[in-house]
């Protein structure tokens, strides 16, 4: 809050203080305000090279703190911060106690349909061509993630075409089996990202059965 205080309005650390103690704001243990930080909501240079569009990344909040790292802010569909990764280079880091096991990026319990697929910059490229689209911030799905996308009937696999991604689309074959209808995407690239919007919408528009997928990658894992 007194940091708040000081760049909204410009008061001093003690004035800042002097107010919180006036207001009789609750001293909270460190769990609870971990997440208290600021970051300018401004698109990320890592991102805009990608082809990224700007009113993506301000609709998914992704901006840069005061030293320079991207900060990916993760939203429950409550719009309730859960947690937050950074990236910086090649390294990425997440906020501690975020439990990812129990989360989505981007997830929202009422879409008819989703497209599955691993990191923010997936969701990003498909968001931007207008799919839903769900992150799993990995390569697998947990029991609680297989739970939250249980509630969608429609899914479509779309995971990194290497070995993770792969072993990843099998496995999650046999958790949703019983569960939800479940089509795997066969697009011409290496991630979701990194295919051309043509491609992809071809390749989605072809999804294919798990017999067929597991036909094509077996000799891939």
């Amino acid at each position: 809050v007194t940091t708040l205080l000081q760049r909204t309005f410009d008061v001093s650390l003690f004035r800042a203080v002097e107010l919180v103690n006036l207001l009789g704001v609750e001293v909270r243990k460190k769990d609870d305000y971990e997440l208290d930080f600021f970051w300018d909501i401004k698109p990320p240079k890592m991102f805009l090279e990608r082809g990224i569009t700007p009113e993506t990344l301000r609709h998914f909040r992704t901006g840069v703190d005061e030293k320079g790292t991207t900060i990916i802010p993760c939203f429950d569909e409550q719009n309730t911060l859960k947690g937050v990764k950074f990236r910086k280079g090649r390294d990425f880091w997440y906020s501690e106690n975020f439990n990812r096991k129990n989360y989505l990026y981007n997830y929202r319990s009422d879409y008819k349909w989703a497209i599955l697929v691993e990191g923010e910059t997936d969701v990003y490229r498909l968001f931007d061509w207008g799919y839903n689209v769900i992150g799993l911030l990995g390569s697998s799905l947990t029991e609680e993630q297989v739970e939250m996308v249980s509630k969608i009937p429609r899914l479509y696999a779309s995971l990194d075409c290497d070995t993770a991604g792969i072993k990843g689309m099998h496995k999650m074959y046999q958790q949703l089996k019983n569960r939800v209808e479940l089509s795997f995407i066969n697009y011409p690239s290496d991630d979701p990202c990194n295919c051309g919007r043509r491609d992809y919408r071809k390749a989605f528009q072809n999804s294919v059965t798990y017999g067929e997928f597991k036909l094509k990658t077996l000799d891939l894992i």
